[in-house]
């Protein structure tokens, strides 16, 4: 069987490696645009080096366009014709696998758990095992997706929750940041109170071992269960807050008891999951707690979700919680814009629902330039076919930091290679 999935593998053309040709500049005109004060119409944007140069109605020093290129202050750009199109800034994937899982059935491509048996383990960079050349991420991008917060599991403390951008052919090339977040995980099989305490124990030790690191590391004192002094050392940012805790919770009795805690530990507290957050919701809003949210989740998926309803990122937005929208996904981090629709659906406001998937996460896990077109930001940038929620709409371009990014993924270059079977008679059917 694994032969077989090898050699289907390898019969797969993989996309070329080449880097992309920056341009000068790219130029978007006659746009509509959501900016960061609501949408606008006839958008003229710039983009160069990396970075949004211009924006607006009217760009100073940009001259007509000419021979299907424009000048702009002396530099020849690329022009794109925007009309009847929308620009957006790229998605921002809150919590997502891709580029750490790649075949879920096999070990060897599995890197969003460090494994091992020591539950503490908030050291572990989950950006090491971060492939660039994930098959996944073209068709990601594909869907508006420019960047990606990953997030290890596993453990009660896996890891640190790390940043990228979905580009490049190296880490390098690819990571925002190596620490964003540390997620920590109630799931380990005792009650929730247990679980609970000892994450708080464990905050009590990185505590303890701010105070003084070279006791700890002798171990003089110390209980046979105290976690690893690298580990406790990786602690220290959310102690600071510097940057969240994520925890993982949907029962609202469960979303009661974390708000004490991040109130009593003095934390940023993100909870992913949040399925009854709308019982709770105003709760939630004055302890400045984040959420994200699968909107897909509602009615009885478990005996936590029993209170589950399609409206809850709607309701927790207008309770005035920072709603984040995930895939939680490798494979299917491609839907996050039909999540978004979904929770237009479920009673959201469309800005609301845009800024979950672009500044919300950027703003949450501080990815500086990220989620936003203004001046001076990273040109993180998606040019629509229409509304970018709506699932009939296409990408018409992407460009992360600038540069024009193929549209290209495994699944196009097999449907290229075998749209035409060999030996058919007729050849194949022209496409309309």
């Amino acid at each position: 069987m694994k032969t077989a999935l090898i050699a289907v593998l390898l019969a797969v053309p993989a996309p070329a490696l080449a880097a992309p040709t920056t341009p000068d500049c790219t130029v978007i005109t006659a746009a509509q645009a959501y900016l960061p004060d609501g949408p606008a119409n006839d958008i003229t944007i710039v983009l160069a080096d990396g970075m949004i140069r211009a924006l607006g109605a009217a760009v100073v020093g940009l001259e007509a366009p000419v021979d299907g290129g424009i000048d702009w202050g002396g530099r020849r750009c690329v022009w794109i014709d925007g009309t009847d199109k929308t620009l957006t800034a790229g998605f921002v994937d809150a919590h997502s696998e891709i580029g750490l899982v790649e075949v879920s059935m096999e070990a060897a491509t599995r890197n969003g758990d460090a494994g091992g048996s020591q539950p503490v383990r908030s050291q572990v960079r989950i950006t090491d095992g971060y492939n660039p050349l994930s098959s996944l991420i073209p068709i990601a991008r594909r869907e508006g997706i420019t960047s990606s917060v990953l997030v290890p599991g596993g453990g009660s403390f896996s890891g640190a929750a790390g940043a990228v951008d979905l580009a490049g052919i190296t880490q390098g090339d690819a990571v925002i940041a190596d620490t964003v977040a540390i997620p920590a995980h109630l799931n380990q099989g005792s009650a929730f109170a247990a679980r609970l305490g000892h994450l708080r124990a464990t905050l009590t030790q990185a505590r303890a071992f701010a105070k003084s690191p070279s006791a700890w590391a002798s171990r003089e004192g110390l209980r046979d269960d105290a976690a690893p002094a690298e580990a406790l050392a990786a602690l220290q940012p959310v102690l600071k807050r510097d940057v969240p805790l994520i925890v993982s919770a949907d029962a609202a009795w469960q979303l009661e008891a974390l708000a004490r805690f991040a109130s009593e530990q003095d934390i940023r507290l993100v909870i992913e999951g949040a399925a009854e957050g709308w019982l709770v919701a105003d709760l939630l809003a004055e302890a400045g707690i984040a959420v994200v949210v699968h909107p897909m989740t509602y009615g009885p998926g478990s005996f936590n979700q029993l209170h589950a309803r399609p409206d809850n990122a709607a309701l927790l937005d207008a309770a005035g919680v920072t709603v984040l929208i995930a895939s939680f996904s490798a494979h299917f981090a491609r839907i996050l814009r039909q999540l978004a629709g979904n929770a237009v659906r479920g009673g959201m406001d469309h800005e609301a629902a845009l800024a979950a998937i672009t500044s919300a996460p950027a703003d949450v896990y501080g990815l500086s330039g990220r989620g936003r077109l203004r001046v001076g930001s990273a040109a993180n940038v998606v040019l629509w076919t229409g509304d970018p929620l709506e699932i009939s709409s296409d990408v018409a371009g992407v460009w992360i930091l600038g540069v024009s990014r193929t549209l290209e993924t495994r699944q196009t270059r097999l449907f290229e290679r075998y749209r035409v079977l060999p030996g058919s008679p007729t050849g194949g059917l022209p496409l309309p």
